[in-house]
């Protein structure tokens, strides 16, 4: 296994961690020496602004190496928005049936224990599209070894989308269980701002300068 394998790896665990709240360590950022002799300081990477046009702007990137990495960004994007839309969906469901069960003590409780499901299920998602931009983000760093800078800084940057998504969720649903009852009032709407902000947040992620 190679040391860029290994240290995407420490990273991949290292955020997963940080995501569900467990205490974890920032795993060892040293130098990195690619197949073909260029050497990475990831400290420096990890430490810097980054954004995606830092990610378009690596002048070590091939045409062919942008080509996968762009592919990967749509993925990344991709994926993000699904697990969005799955949310809001999965809540608007909850929150109607609250509604039609006239907000009694038990459609409350009963709610209340789905949205703390919705809670893990958010972070179980996260976590397993982590896995899936990483697997890639790996495949094609062993493919151009010299676009592994651009990727462990495009894997640090997406990686921070969904943990920045998992903390505005949170925020969501302790608002929500604070006060359901007259939540509910409102939900329909307030359901659709606090998605569709996010959603509009997940496309400038991609974009910003």
């Amino acid at each position: 296994m190679s040391h860029f394998v290994q240290t995407m790896n420490s990273l991949r665990a290292y955020h997963k961690a940080r995501l569900t709240g467990r205490a974890a360590i920032a795993p060892h950022m040293g130098v990195i020496q690619t197949s073909n002799d260029t050497d990475i300081n990831t400290a420096t990477i990890l430490s810097r602004g980054i954004t995606m046009s830092t990610v378009n702007g690596a002048s070590d990137v091939s045409p062919e190496a942008a080509l996968e990495i762009e592919a990967l960004k749509a993925m990344s994007q991709k994926l993000a928005e699904e697990q969005n839309k799955n949310m809001e969906v999965s809540i608007i469901n909850d929150a109607q049936a609250l509604s039609n069960e006239g907000v009694t003590p038990g459609a409350t409780e009963a709610f209340k224990q789905k949205m703390n499901l919705k809670r893990e299920r958010e972070k179980h998602l996260s976590a397993q599209n982590i896995d899936k931009i990483f697997d890639s983000a790996i495949e094609i760093g062993e493919r151009h070894p010299a676009a592994q800078e651009a990727i462990v800084t495009f894997t640090e940057l997406v990686t921070g989308l969904f943990r920045e998504m998992s903390r505005v969720f949170n925020e969501f649903l302790a608002k929500v269980l604070s006060k359901v009852i007259t939540w509910v009032k409102t939900a329909f709407q307030d359901i659709k701002n606090t998605f569709g902000n996010i959603g509009d947040w997940i496309q400038g992620w991609f974009v910003r300068a």
